[in-house]
């Protein structure tokens, strides 16, 4: 197979410079007098990536990391240079680009009672809490620290894939409701358009549930027996999100054998 090749230097190319400020931070994978291997350059594009995508570039993805590899007239050796384009969108049918920017969170609204059929409703109730703005169809039916405590988004701080991240898997954690949904659209009222409005839509699950189960067995124990449990979940019982769950399970078997 030859012999392997080596990195002989890496050079970094980053056309943002809120980027290229980030990527000094970053402890990268490209070593000179490495070995060459494909896997450490997909790693180094994801590790970047998630790196900025956690302080504040929004809009990043990895696709927009390149990598031009030279071996010409080098004995087993590759120079390496990182590219890091700019952000490209399209506008009026053409293409056109732009530095990256780091985003800022500006606000926080909380729907607490979100549905596909209440979409363009009026909102009737809200309160802030904890810089954060709850809001309600019907009248919010939480107390507030409730739900702000299970979120890790906060306000004045950079966007974080990771924050996000945590507050879905924490709100999906109470068991209230369904799986969240967290949206961010750029802030109108920012006129250099690096702030970020983060919308969180909740939607309850049924306040009660109940559900039943009911076994038939045989075993060298019991010639038959019969198996049943039924189980009652209420939720958010006392306005804090909180689960109560009763349930009961019995058992009634014969056996021919006394012993």
């Amino acid at each position: 197979t030859g012999n392997p090749y080596f990195i002989d230097s890496v050079r970094v190319n980053i056309k943002s410079p809120a980027l290229d400020s980030l990527y000094k931070q970053v402890k990268s994978e490209l070593i000179v007098g490495k070995q060459y291997k494909i896997e450490d350059f997909e790693n180094e594009k994801s590790h970047i990536s998630t790196y900025f995508r956690n302080h504040g570039a929004y809009r990043f993805q990895p696709n927009y990391i390149n990598f031009d590899i030279d071996t010409i007239n080098k004995k087993d050796k590759a120079t390496v240079v990182l590219n890091v384009e700019k952000y490209s969108y399209l506008e009026n049918d053409s293409t056109k680009t732009e530095p990256f920017k780091l985003y800022k969170i500006s606000d926080i609204k909380i729907f607490t009672d979100y549905s596909a059929a209440n979409h363009n409703k009026a909102i009737k109730d809200s309160v802030t809490y904890n810089n954060m703005t709850l809001y309600g169809f019907q009248k919010i039916k939480y107390t507030p620290h409730a739900i702000t405590d299970a979120i890790f988004i906060t306000k004045g701080d950079l966007f974080s894939d990771t924050r996000t991240v945590l507050s879905t898997r924490y709100l999906n954690n109470l068991k209230t409701f369904n799986y969240p949904t967290i949206q961010y659209e750029v802030d109108k009222k920012d006129s250099t358009a690096q702030s970020l409005v983060a919308n969180i839509y909740l939607t309850p699950r049924k306040k009660y549930s109940f559900g039943y189960t009911l076994d038939f067995t045989h075993s060298n124990i019991e010639d038959v027996g019969i198996t049943g449990s039924i189980t009652e979940t209420v939720r958010n019982v006392f306005n804090g999100a909180e689960t109560l769950e009763i349930s009961a399970r019995g058992n009634i078997g014969a056996s021919n054998d006394i012993a």
